[in-house]
């Protein structure tokens, strides 16, 4: 459900950034800044607002020399500032003095330990950021550890080592899976890991001083139910949004399609309105019927909106894909069921728990007639339809779908 107003936003107040970290989502420019006489007119065309607290970050802010300028002009504003940066700059110039004002917080990557971290980020920061977190600590400031979960660190060892850092300094510890957006597609995590990492998350949840959990999404289907509570979905497009250094409105500071430009037009104009009701149509119309079926759809929202995956979300497309394989080659007769005519276009199943289908799934409950196999079944069905990506992850969650609520049983291992 799309709020009135956005309940979060974050603002990209430059692209450039003095890290290279092997999984970044965002482009960099060196060039790309957001003058403060730009944000503040941000600050104004945002008004009025659900949210106290926005989110700068970058690229690096702190590469933006007039960064405690743009958090005292949030602040003189009426927001708290959460400054999200890498840590490495930290304590230069007088920004600690912004950063630890009451009601602001800092969020600071680490993503292992001095090797990993270094290595991952293409530096040699590590011991500057410790000194970043000792600092807030010192300061009785409010901030978070951000660990990002790549294929190199997704280790429980090098996960609990950051952990116990967080514990020690009284912050927070989120963790962040690796989008599949540009850098990130060559460091996603399996989900057998994140598996792992989700129980990990549960049993610290239950007994830890410190708030633990994800900070970006994961559909929770992808995880055994028990662990489906330690994942969040995705609020881009219908809570949240992002502001670039250009003033182009984003759902995200990943998404690289403008819904709008706030340096010219207030959000009030532009929610709900124009190029972002564009967007809500389109993302609404290709929500598959494994996500529209869900009993979580709402909570997740589909996970990840912009990776670029027929599902949208990389992990729900690799859990759909297990799963067809799984059944793609066993035989399975169909179950004499009551399908009936429902309102003139669907039709009602009487199974329990009950279904509807389309007219495209009764086609292909037919085609279990003549097709023994889900990948025969297919066959003939796709030969009788263009059937785009979507159609075929929508079909073969159907026939999952059929198998777990018994129209359609097994007969035979192939």
């Amino acid at each position: 459900m799309l709020l009135p107003s956005p309940a979060q936003i974050t603002i990209l107040i430059t692209l450039d950034c003095d890290f290279s970290c092997c999984f970044c989502c965002v482009a960099r420019s060196k060039k790309s800044v957001m003058a403060l006489h730009n944000f503040q007119i941000v600050l104004k065309n945002i008004q009025p607002s659900l949210f106290s607290t926005l989110s700068i970050t970058g690229g690096e802010p702190s590469m933006v020399a007039d960064l405690p300028m743009y958090i005292e002009a949030a602040n003189a504003a009426g927001y708290n500032v959460n400054i999200i940066t890498n840590g490495y700059s930290l304590l230069n110039s007088d920004l600690p003095k912004s950063v630890f004002k009451a009601g602001n917080s800092v969020s600071i990557s680490l993503h292992g330990d001095e090797k990993t971290h270094n290595a991952i980020t293409n530096s040699k920061s590590y011991k500057n950021v410790l000194k970043s977190l000792e600092a807030v600590r010192v300061n009785n400031g409010r901030g978070r550890i951000l660990y990002t979960l790549t294929k190199y660190n997704s280790n429980l060892d090098s996960i609990e080592y950051v952990y116990d850092i967080a514990v020690e300094k009284g912050l927070d510890f989120f963790l962040a899976r690796v989008n599949s957006i540009n850098d990130g597609k060559g460091c996603m995590v399996p989900i057998s890991d994140l598996e792992k990492v989700a129980q990990f998350v549960a049993d610290k949840k239950a007994n830890s001083k410190i708030k633990v959990g994800f900070s970006n999404p994961i559909p929770p289907c992808v995880l055994p139910a028990h662990l489906g509570a330690t994942v969040s979905g995705c609020s881009s497009g219908y809570g949240f949004v992002s502001v670039r250094p250009d003033g182009a409105l984003t759902i995200c500071s990943e998404s690289a399609e403008s819904i709008g430009n706030i340096f010219q037009q207030p959000l009030s104009e532009l929610w709900g309105k124009g190029l972002h009701k564009q967007w809500i149509d389109r993302f609404e119309a290709a929500t598959p019927l494994i996500c529209a079926n869900c009993e979580h759809i709402v909570r997740c929202r589909r996970g990840c909106k912009i990776e670029d995956s027929p599902l949208g979300d990389f992990y729900l497309r690799e859990h759909m894909d297990t799963r067809w394989g799984i059944i793609r080659e066993r035989k399975y007769k169909l179950k004499k069921v009551k399908i009936l005519k429902h309102d003139g276009l669907n039709y009602f199943c009487s199974t329990t728990p009950s279904r509807f289908f389309n007219d495209a799934i009764l086609d292909l409950v037919r085609e279990f007639r003549t097709a023994s196999t889900p990948a025969d079944a297919f066959q003939r069905f796709a030969a009788r339809t263009q059937t785009t990506p979507l159609e075929f992850y929508d079909v073969a969650y159907s026939i999952i779908d059929m198998i777990e609520i018994g129209v359609l049983y097994e007969s035979q291992a192939a």
